[in-house]
């Protein structure tokens, strides 16, 4: 037979490993944590169990190394056959936190049900693992919850997805070797058991070390007795040391589980690292969870700043705002991570336009000429371009613009843009012209010059292929002007003259109209242009130049193109109007400030960096002529603006109204200004009331072109506007010159006098200041400096723009002194510092006796002030009173509050004072006492010294309320027996009375009374009950069994449907007074689950040790309690019949049928195999329709009250495959020494 079981166990092993095999491939294709992390092997030392060794030889052996392990352990583990002793949770916890070990889950409760894959076993192992993994956790033994161990090494697929649902990372198993890397299927981890009789563990090293593989090593217990599942403590040093060895030589490194997890490669890779967007655009990104072969590949992806980009659930970025931010995905299983840094752009600069500098070019072959692109706006990201020819026969264009005639005909020449594909043409003509020119043309047709001046013409022969380009020039009058052969022309003498230039071949000239004058006209015109538009250059200066005429731009750095304009000049174009056409460069602004209205200090800064930027910008290009004039944007200014501009150097300053000005102008700085855009008519009617007066007049400009707007006037009016104007000029009548040469034709203008906008002022605090303001007449004299001075300055300081300062009190003459002929203008400064406020040296005091005294000293500020004068006051003299010197005195108790009050101003500052005469002493009119009986009082008494003492009151405290309570008047009530301190307080002074409460019998069963009623019936008893049952219990008259019994299986108790658990904790607190112990109520709940009655239960409460020593504390009889029913006679019994319903017939038992088997057993009428035999050969029983295997397992519940060994199973189906029949098994289970056992510990 032991051959047959040994034959059948070895083909069933075989089963086994092939199933664990199969396992092993079926959840290969599910699941893979990574590859092995670094370059040397790792070895785990496991521990199942949890033996008392782990903590007492092991963990020191492995400290001693530097090494720790992990213990899988469980909370109601018991303690197993082979061990010496299960670690508490106290041990645990040093393990954990002392050694540094892991603690891994190995179920609640050590379960043999690992193989089982129906549904019910299934949710057994479930919450035999989650319950555990919560219990580890709620201790905070956190680092190896969630990796398990399979007790008996018991498992299948369902379990590994069962762990996978509840968080586990992985599980180890009892075999399989080395574990390989990458890991598949964490739920199979191998591992090599350290018997030596099992495993050649040092080989098993060596093989990892040379693998650099991972060796799990499984133990259970270490000691100094070898048994099945104990090795020697000298077998367990020798492995740590052979293991250190390899340590040493960084071949080898030992770890915990979690480390080991951790150290795994992360899980999740991304197709990018790196992203650059700009703001709007989208890319989406692609998550891999590695291997391919991991079931869950969810992740999520989470950004880490929003507001630069965000991230949709499928890993769509779009870029949100300027910046940068990290897109990290998290893969669900594992949470593993993987990150993009994503770099956000703002949008490039897009191209709008291209023009070219020629819209159209005649040559001749072989000739070349360049087109210049220029590209809008200037700070477009991508300003390349493209050059093609419609017909390169006749003319190519290079890369650069470069355009080579090639032969006579037409071609067009394009220009594009990479960006935006935007162009500009120029029509290309060939000509092979033999020379003759077509015309010629003069830069200037009308001069006016001083007698003795100079100036240069230019001429112009087309075309420009011309073979001769020469002109010969020649003056009508040479008494007038003469021109040279580069057309240089002098003024010789008063009158007029043309000069004309004449090409080589005599048959086409061109003519300039000269005017020479003796002395510059009176009158002056000033064309003046606001805001840089590029019209100024393109349009009115060769208008003004071809008349011998220039004018004034006033410019900024920074101002943008105009609505109404066709965009702003920039730096190269305005250095061509200063230099080319001589036109002057003044200031209006850095960016076009709009704010000239504003006066407050902050905008007055930023008008006079605004200005200044500007002026410093001119100064920096070389434009100097036009630098210190300028012009209001807006025509905004104020009177504290122009401070500004004569303080940073400005000479003149132009408005935006008025008309033409005579001299002396009213002020430089608000010069006056006719605005061009008002009807024709009107423009040159000043023009005339300008030369008939000699006034001056100063025409204001912002755009010239071919259409008027709001801020444009049409070419054509302003051409006849010069036109007009020039006439006057050839006639030496007006002098057309720009803004610096008419401010230099004023000449020295003298000082006549200086003004002060005050003559008196008063300042009131040190520091305290003021700008006075000096007017020079005339206002356009040409010296404006000013000098000032101070006549005291212990009392006031004056800066050289005028501010005033002031320093101390007193008087003082501020003088403003020209340093043109030392005119002079003074204002008296008056300086009286006032006081601002006070302060005392204490805000608060305190005085402990009658008669007392505190000085109290008040500092007025400013220390400066002229009057320092303070007068004193007491809120409540009956507590305080104070001197005129500050001095306070106590009158009783009780607070004042002390103000000190300044003279000038009338500033305060207070201090509360507070009288208080002190506590002396306290005394109690008892120290000790003792209260015999709850509800009983005493009086306690407290007397305060001295009588006059602040404080009256006495407050009154228990140390321990659960024993008696006081109240305000000293009067102590006692609760609950024991000792207790009263202590009576005041003013800082305490005094204790002990107290004594004793309880009497008739307290404690008073107290037993109320808990019958509050644990059983769940409410509060009245006065007349408690009296009632108190009385009886202490007479004798009742049991507290009899009691406890009325009470217990009272309607009123039964209505409330408890739960079995509850009940038992009912009976606890009730009978026992206290809480339920673990191993108590589980012993109870055992027996309730499985068939006895409560009213057992109840008995064995209210029989127990433990109640009888209660009720002979109380005084009273304990009594005892008779059960009626047959499943309370004999417990074991019971439960037998139990199982035979449950596991047998798969329900729960009616409580008749539990009385009758008990009852039939018991009495003997039949056996408990007979009574089996009623159960297995029903027709209840075969309608469940159970497998051979099945029915073999529920014989072991219901027999035995076990689980199966296996061998055993395969034991009994051998015998059933070779025909013997489920009674003769059944038979063999009755007959069995086994069962035999069991029915003689029922007493049967």
């Amino acid at each position: 037979m032991k051959m047959i079981r040994k034959t059948i166990s070895m083909i069933l092993t075989g089963v086994l490993l092939l199933l664990s095999i199969s396992i092993n491939l079926a959840y290969a294709a599910d699941e893979t944590v990574g590859a092995e992390s670094g370059t040397v092997a790792k070895l785990l030392f496991t521990f199942d169990d949890g033996d008392i060794g782990n903590i007492n030889v092991v963990a020191p052996i492995l400290q001693a190394k530097g090494f720790s392990a992990t213990a899988y352990v469980g909370q109601n583990i018991p303690l197993q056959p082979w061990s010496s002793g299960k670690m508490t949770d106290e041990e645990l916890g040093r393990l954990y936190t002392e050694y540094g070990w892991d603690l891994g889950n190995h179920t609640l409760n050590h379960t043999t049900i690992g193989y089982n894959t129906d549904a019910a076993s299934l949710a057994t192992l479930k919450q035999e693992y989650l319950d555990n993994q919560n219990w580890l956790i709620q201790k905070g033994w956190t680092r190896g919850a969630k990796h398990a161990s399979y007790p008996f090494g018991a498992y299948s697929n369902a379990l590994m997805d069962v762990l996978q649902s509840i968080g586990v990372k992985t599980a180890r198993i009892t075999y399989g070797g080395l574990q390989t890397l990458p890991l598949i299927k964490p739920y199979e981890l191998r591992c090599v058991d350290i018997d030596p009789k099992k495993s050649d563990v040092k080989k098993e090293i060596d093989d990892a070390v040379s693998s650099r593989s991972t060796i799990v090593l499984m133990l259970h217990g270490v000691g100094d007795t070898e048994n099945e599942y104990t090795v020697l403590t000298s077998y367990f040093q020798s492995i740590v040391d052979y293991a250190y060895q390899y340590t040493q030589q960084s071949k080898l490194e030992v770890t915990t589980i979690s480390k080991w997890y951790d150290s795994l490669p992360v899980g999740v890779t991304l197709n990018k690292t790196s992203l650059t967007l700009t703001t709007g655009d989208t890319e989406t990104l692609t998550a891999t969870v590695v291997p391919e072969y991991i079931s869950n590949k969810a992740v999520t992806w989470s950004t880490s700043n929003s507001a630069v980009a965000v991230v949709d659930s499928s890993g769509k970025v779009t870029a949100a705002g300027v910046g940068s931010a990290v897109i990290t995905a998290t893969s669900v299983e594992g949470g593993k991570t993987a990150a993009c840094s994503v770099t956000v752009n703002a949008p490039p600069v897009a191209v709008q336009s291209v023009t070219l500098d020629k819209e159209s070019l005649k040559m001749t072959p072989g000739r070349t000429s360049v087109l210049t692109a220029a590209v809008l706006p200037l700070d477009a990201a991508d300003k390349t371009v493209a050059w093609t020819s419609s017909n390169a026969s006749v003319a190519t264009v290079d890369s650069t613009g470069l355009v080579t005639a090639v032969a006579s005909g037409t071609s067009v020449i394009k220009v594009a843009t990479k960006d935006g594909n935007k162009t500009a043409t120029c029509s290309i003509t060939v000509e092979d012209i033999a020379g003759a020119p077509t015309s010629v043309s003069l830069d200037r047709t009308a001069l006016t010059l001083m007698v003795g001046g100079t100036a240069a013409i230019k001429a112009a022969v087309y075309p420009v292929e011309s073979a001769n380009q020469a002109v010969t020039w020649t003056t009508s009058s040479s008494t007038v002007a003469t021109v040279d052969s580069s057309g240089n022309v002098t003024a010789e003498g008063a009158g007029t003259a043309v000069i004309t230039a004449t090409t080589a071949d005599g048959t086409k000239n061109a003519a300039c109209n000269i005017s020479v004058i003796l002395n510059k006209p009176a009158a002056k015109l000033i064309f003046t242009f606001d805001d840089g538009d590029k019209s100024a250059l393109s349009v009115a200066a060769p208008i003004l130049y071809a008349k011998g005429l220039k004018g004034t731009a006033y410019v900024g750095r920074d101002i943008d193109k105009q609505d109404w304009g066709t965009g702003t000049m920039s730096a190269s174009e305005m250095g061509q109007l200063y230099s080319y056409y001589g036109w002057d460069l003044g200031n209006h602004t850095i960016n076009h400030y709009s704010g000239g209205y504003d006066t407050d200090e902050a905008s007055l800064a930023t008008l006079r960096a605004a200005y200044l930027d500007n002026q410093n910008w001119l100064i920096s290009q070389g434009w100097t002529r036009g630098a210190y004039h300028a012009a209001y944007p807006f025509g905004a200014y104020s009177e504290q603006l122009i401070d500004i501009l004569k303080e940073i150097g400005v000479k003149t300053c132009r408005t935006t109204w008025g008309d033409a000005q005579s001299l002396p102008v009213e002020s430089l700085y608000k010069l006056k200004s006719f605005n061009i855009m008002t009807e024709e008519k009107l423009i040159k009617d000043e023009i005339d009331g300008t030369v008939d007066n000699n006034y001056t007049l100063i025409l204001m400009i912002h755009g010239v072109g071919a259409t008027a707007n709001e801020y444009t006037v049409k070419t054509s009016i302003f051409q006849s506007v010069v036109d007009y104007a020039s006439q006057y000029v050839q006639q030496g009548k007006l002098d057309v010159m720009s803004i610096s040469e008419w401010y230099n034709s004023l000449g020295q203008v003298s000082v006549e006098s200086v003004a002060l906008n005050k003559t008196s002022t008063t300042l009131t605090s040190e520091g305290g200041t003021e700008r006075l303001t000096a007017t020079i007449s005339p206002s356009y004299a040409t010296i404006q400096d000013i000098t000032w001075t101070s006549s005291n300055e212990a009392v006031a300081t004056v800066n050289q723009a005028g501010l005033v300062t002031a320093v101390g009190n007193g008087t003082a003459t501020i003088t403003a002194v020209t340093d043109d002929g030392g005119k002079t203008a003074a204002c008296t400064v008056t300086v009286k510092i006032v006081v601002t406020g006070v302060t005392l040296n204490k805000t608060e005091a305190a005085i402990s006796a009658i008669g007392g005294q505190e000085t109290l000293i008040a500092t007025v500020a400013p220390a400066k002030a002229a009057n320092k004068s303070v007068t004193w006051s007491s809120s409540n003299a009956a507590a305080a009173t104070v001197s005129a010197a500050g001095v306070v005195t106590a009158v009783g108790n009780g607070t004042a509050t002390i103000t000190a009050t300044t003279v000038d101003g009338g500033k305060t500052a207070s201090c509360a004072i507070t009288v208080e005469v002190p506590v002396e002493s306290l005394a109690l009119s008892s120290t000790s006492e003792t209260i015999m009986g709850l509800g009983n009082t005493l009086q306690l008494t407290a007397s305060i010294t001295p009588n006059n003492a602040a404080i009256k009151v006495v407050t009154w405290t228990s140390s321990d309320e659960t024993i008696a309570t006081v109240d305000s008047t000293g009067k102590v009530t006692a609760v609950g027996a024991g000792f207790v301190k009263i202590t009576a307080s005041a003013g800082g002074k305490t005094v204790v009375c002990n107290v004594a409460v004793i309880e009497t019998a008739a307290d404690k069963v008073e107290k037993f009374v109320v808990r019958l009623y509050d644990k059983v019936l769940g409410r509060t008893a009245g006065d007349e009950e408690i009296s009632y049952y108190t009385a009886d219990l202490l007479a004798k008259k009742k049991t507290g069994a009899e009691v406890g019994a009325g009470f217990v299986f009272s309607l009123e108790f039964t209505n409330r449907e408890l739960s079995n658990t509850a009940y038992v904790e009912v009976l606890y607190e009730t009978f026992m007074n206290r809480a339920s112990d673990p191993d108590g109520m589980a012993y109870w709940i055992t027996m309730l689950d499985n068939g006895v009655s409560r009213a057992f239960v109840f008995k064995g409460f209210v029989e127990s040790v433990e109640y009888t020593g209660i009720c002979d504390t109380y005084g009273i009889e304990r009594g005892s309690y008779v059960l009626t029913e047959a499943r309370d006679q004999n417990p074991q019994l019971t439960m037998f019949v139990y199982r035979l319903y449950d596991r047998a017939l798969g329900r729960i038992p009616e409580t008749q049928g539990l009385n009758y088997y008990a009852e039939e057993i018991l009495a003997k009428r039949i056996t408990p195999v007979q009574a089996s035999q009623n159960f297995f050969f029903s027709d209840e029983f075969r309608n469940r329709n159970l497998s051979d295997e099945d029915y073999i397992k529920t014989l072991y519940r219901t027999f035995m009250g076990r689980e199966f060994d296996q061998d055993g199973l395969l034991y009994h189906l051998a015998r059933m495959e070779a025909g013997v029949s489920r009674e003769e098994i059944l038979l063999g289970f009755a007959g069995s020494p086994e069962f035999s056992n069991i029915i003689k510990s029922f007493g049967l």
